[in-house]
């Protein structure tokens, strides 16, 4: 037994070789959650990449080319896992500094810069949301562009419209019988 032993620990660089390997991501099927790598001359099977997969879940599939690690169970490589996340010079971060970021293959970014407290949101689309229960925003809401509603809008407070007043506001002109007002002041 000592001597098996023996003989195993004389290339422990190579057996640690065979268990940790270093690829690249060769392809990726979306369907079976499984990709394939290339180590040197070696392309594995398709293998499962590693994701939060309990009660919380993810899904973010990697992307051709990515570097990656292959975890190889006993040095087998038909046993592998991919751990994902090696940033290259030919895939650097996306940015640096105290910040959550993800950025998507079509420019979309979701941005959390945790030091100044700020979540950004860069769409390239649309965004959706779905809450059966209701929204709730706490704080100033700016926006740029056109609102349109469908429902009914409420305000427990004045609605301005440019420097004008719906509570407060002046109509000229006003005559009583059928005369329409003027406009508010």
């Amino acid at each position: 037994m000592i001597v098996r032993v023996m003989r195993y620990n004389d290339d422990i660089p190579g057996l640690i070789g065979d268990v940790i390997r270093k690829g690249i991501i060769d392809t990726v099927d979306l369907n079976t959650g499984t990709a394939t790598v290339k180590v040197g001359d070696i392309t594995s099977p398709a293998l499962p990449w590693c994701e939060c997969a309990g009660s919380v879940s993810t899904w973010c599939p990697p992307s051709e080319g990515e570097s990656v690690i292959l975890l190889c169970m006993e040095g087998d490589i038909e046993s592998a896992v991919i751990l994902r996340g090696l940033f290259t010079t030919a895939n650097p971060p996306p940015v640096t500094g105290a910040r959550v970021h993800i950025k998507m293959p079509n420019g979309t970014t979701f941005d959390y810069n945790y030091e100044a407290n700020v979540l950004t949101l860069d769409l390239t689309g649309k965004a959706v949301i779905i809450a059966p229960e209701g929204v709730e925003i706490e704080g100033p809401v700016k926006v740029t562009g056109p609102i349109d509603a469908t429902g009914k809008i409420t305000s427990e407070d004045d609605v301005l419209a440019g420097a004008i007043s719906l509570k407060s506001h002046k109509h000229g002109s006003v005559s009583a019988g059928v005369a329409k007002t003027g406009n508010p002041e």
